[in-house]
């Protein structure tokens, strides 16, 4: 009888203890019901058996509902979804930059105003306002390209700063994974529950597919070994380190991987090119190509709008003349040599616009016969001033202006009474690798000034003297006509230059290709509304991908969630099961409690 009743009692109390156990898992899955990453967890009840016979009930162990196979996938879509969504922030902050073409703000409708400007003063050039107004409109456009110029930079910066922030975060997930294995490991080779940490080292993985493609398996002692796609190691037990250090500028000259970015480090070895996918590989991309795309573009626009108009500008004169030219192209004045054909006039003219002086109609040909080849630039200084005046053939020079060159090897051309200005017709010079004439090689008098070192349309601007007098703006030409000294040669009311100048703003122009736009020919304003419009289609594309991407990654999520989530319905269905078969277990010993009581008051 005794033993009997030890039996049921062993029963009852491991019944109750089973059920207490089991309770505390219910209770756990019904509070962390809306905690993310947590997967609901499942008691596994077997019976104890005492020499073949029933002795109770004992929890063999307790699982978690996980679909390996909805995991995979979600994890894979969270990496699509990671690129995505950084892909729309950037080609959002672009669309607003660039903001549309039809918008009265944009590029193209500023390079519309510009060429209304030109055609404004073509109609009277010697208007002052009318001369104001186009130098007003040019700043306009500059200033408009440089801020552009710059927020691509600043974007690419952005971009730049947030690698550096992803990879420190890639580097804590990954010592926390490296951390959770071990107890992972540690409590399943113990018989310790571990679901709870698998549940955190889950979503540190989730956090790590956001940020990089990667794979990964999960060995038989529970440890989860993570890999980069490429096939690198992440985590084997112990935890790698990648390294990145930010660029501490950024510019249109700055790329990666040698000129001022460096790579994403892994043990000594550059691995950028192995992240494929995910939030880094699309802040690469921004950083190395989509952003750089529409810096390229922006700077061919420049360089046609600068060298369209200095042709012009170049052939052209302002009245009343300029005292001096200086040219903006730097040489080293004594070795640089110049392969120029053709000839070039130059003219001392009175502030009247009429001639000092007879023209100095300037033939290549003959200076290459002098110095027996291609000339240097002191040598066409020297030209100019009439160093070769007895040569054969003679160059008589310039009367009346001197020629230098100045401490930034600039070419220099100054007249030498005052009262008095330089007037050139370019002729039919040409420059043998710009196809430039004589005056817009050496930038002598441009209208659009502006370096391609850093990109052009960073720096793109009206020259600084214009800006100051817009009358100095070339609106006719020098005389192609054969003048003695007295003779009118530049009037007031010519507007040559200046229509064709507004000329430049309603023909086809020649764009070759550039960032993600083909070579094409199109007018200025066409071009900009191309940059334009092809910033909208990425834009758009990339909404539609983030969406795409994120509905798939919802319905995924979804599924994961059906499967491994918490039912607070049927969590309570259990928790009422458990809390009845504790009372019933509570009432086993009660009775046998009661039982053993009346037996030893019998006795």
């Amino acid at each position: 009888m005794s033993s009997s009743i030890n039996v049921a009692l062993g029963t009852a109390v491991s019944a109750l203890q089973t059920t207490q156990a089991a309770l505390s898992v219910t209770s756990n899955n019904i509070a962390n019901a809306n905690t993310v990453g947590y997967t609901r967890k499942t008691v596994n009840l077997e019976n104890v058996l005492i020499d073949g016979q029933g002795a109770g009930v004992k929890i063999g162990s307790i699982t978690r509902e996980v679909s390996e196979y909805l995991l995979r996938d979600a994890r894979a879509q969270t990496t699509a979804n990671g690129e995505a969504s950084v892909r729309q922030e950037f080609f959002a902050s672009m669309q607003n930059m660039f903001g549309t073409p039809d918008a009265a703000s944009s590029m193209a409708s500023t390079m519309t105003t510009l060429g209304n400007k030109m055609s404004a003063l073509a109609v009277d050039p010697s208007s002052s306002n009318s001369q104001i107004d186009l130098v007003m409109a040019a700043q306009t456009l500059t200033r408009q390209m440089n801020d552009m110029s710059k927020q691509i930079q600043d974007l690419r910066y952005e971009a730049d700063q947030q690698i550096a922030g992803s990879v420190a975060e890639i580097n804590q997930l990954l010592q926390n994974i490296s951390e959770l294995n071990i107890n992972i490991s540690r409590n399943i080779a113990l018989n310790q529950p571990a679901g709870d940490l698998q549940d955190q080292r889950d979503v540190a993985i989730a956090s790590l597919a956001e940020k990089m493609d990667i794979s990964y398996f999960t060995r038989g002692t529970g440890e989860t070994v993570i890999f980069m796609a490429s096939g690198r190691p992440l985590v084997d037990r112990e935890a790698s380190t990648i390294s990145y250090t930010p660029a501490s500028a950024m510019g249109a000259e700055v790329s990666y991987p040698s000129n001022g970015i460096g790579g994403i480090m892994l043990n000594g070895t550059d691995v950028t090119g192995d992240v494929r996918s995910g939030q880094i590989a699309a802040l690469i991309d921004m950083r190395d190509t989509e952003l750089p795309n529409f810096g390229a573009e922006m700077d061919r626009l420049a360089a046609v709008l600068k060298d369209q108009i200095n042709a012009i500008h170049n052939d052209g004169v302002a009245i009343p003349p300029p005292a001096s030219l200086t040219g903006d192209r730097g040489f080293s004045p004594a070795t640089d040599t110049v392969s120029m054909t053709g000839t070039v006039r130059f003219a001392v003219l009175n502030a009247d616009g009429t001639a000092a002086g007879a023209p100095f109609d300037f033939n290549f040909a003959d200076l290459t016969t002098v110095v027996g080849g291609t000339p240097t630039v002191t040598q066409i200084a020297n030209a100019l001033n009439g160093a070769y005046a007895a040569s054969v053939p003679p160059i008589a020079g310039l009367t009346g202006a001197t020629a230098s060159t100045n401490a930034l090897g600039q070419l220099v051309i100054t007249a030498n009474t005052a009262g008095q200005g330089i007037a050139i017709n370019e002729g039919t010079s040409q420059e043998a690798t710009t196809g430039f004439g004589f005056s817009h090689y050496f930038g002598l008098n441009n209208l659009i000034t502006g370096s391609t070192l850093g990109g052009l349309s960073s720096n793109v601007a009206v020259r600084s003297d214009i800006v100051l007098d817009a009358q100095k703006v070339s609106r006719g030409q020098l005389s192609s006509a054969a003048f003695v000294a007295g003779d009118i040669v530049l009037t007031s009311g010519d507007s040559s230059v200046a229509e064709r100048m507004a000329e430049v703003f309603t023909v086809k122009q020649t764009f070759t290709a550039a960032g993600g736009l083909p070579a094409t020919s199109t007018t200025l304003s066409g071009y900009g509304a191309n940059i334009l419009s092809d910033n909208a289609t990425r834009a758009a594309n990339a909404d539609d991908a983030a969406a795409y991407r994120l509905n798939v990654l919802n319905d995924i999520t979804a599924k994961a969630q059906s499967a491994s989530g918490v039912s607070t319905d049927e969590e309570m269905t259990n928790l009422i099961m458990y809390q009845n078969a504790y009372g019933a277990s509570a009432r086993v010993i009660t009775t046998l409690s009661e039982m053993l009581k009346t037996l030893t008051d019998m006795i």
